[in-house]
């Protein structure tokens, strides 16, 4: 639980996805308190072009605010890399990326300020765009980190 420190999450093996289902990453979320936080994510992952990668960040308790920035990348067949910011008062909504990509490994990165007025979990879900045989894969490497600051 973060209470008053940092903590760091890793992905120390792969974890394989065959569905479209957004379902939570076995290793990356934390259970925290009522505050104020920064939380990064770094994701690496493969995957094919007919299965795709979809996914966001999920906090199941009650916040009041939250900032949020997402980034993107290798290049895809809609434009390339790409990155966008999210700024949210009242109550948590999630934001996502889905990616349509010509090559099979990329990158996401999702940080941000969440303010809670509850304790609760922060996890990054994910899951393939279109279900395939084919496999989706959160490689190890991949981690999170959160912070209190206030």
């Amino acid at each position: 639980m973060v209470d008053d420190m940092s903590e760091w999450k890793y992905k120390l093996d792969d974890e394989i996805r065959n569905a479209d289902t957004l379902l939570d990453d076995s290793d990356l979320k934390a259970i925290i308190v009522a505050g104020t936080y920064h939380f990064e994510f770094q994701i690496f992952y493969s995957t094919n072009t007919t299965a795709d990668f979809k996914a966001k960040v999920q906090y199941a308790g009650t916040s009041t605010n939250y900032y949020m920035t997402e980034f993107s990348t290798p290049h895809s067949s809609n434009g390339g890399v790409w990155n966008r910011a999210h700024v949210k008062t009242g109550s948590w909504q999630q934001w996502g990326v889905t990616t349509t990509e010509t090559a099979t490994h990329g990158y996401v990165r999702f940080s941000g300020v969440l303010v809670s007025s509850t304790g609760s979990t922060l996890v990054f879900q994910w899951g393939q765009q279109t279900t395939d045989a084919g496999d989706t894969i959160v490689l190890s490497g991949s981690r999170m980190r959160i912070t209190r600051i206030k």
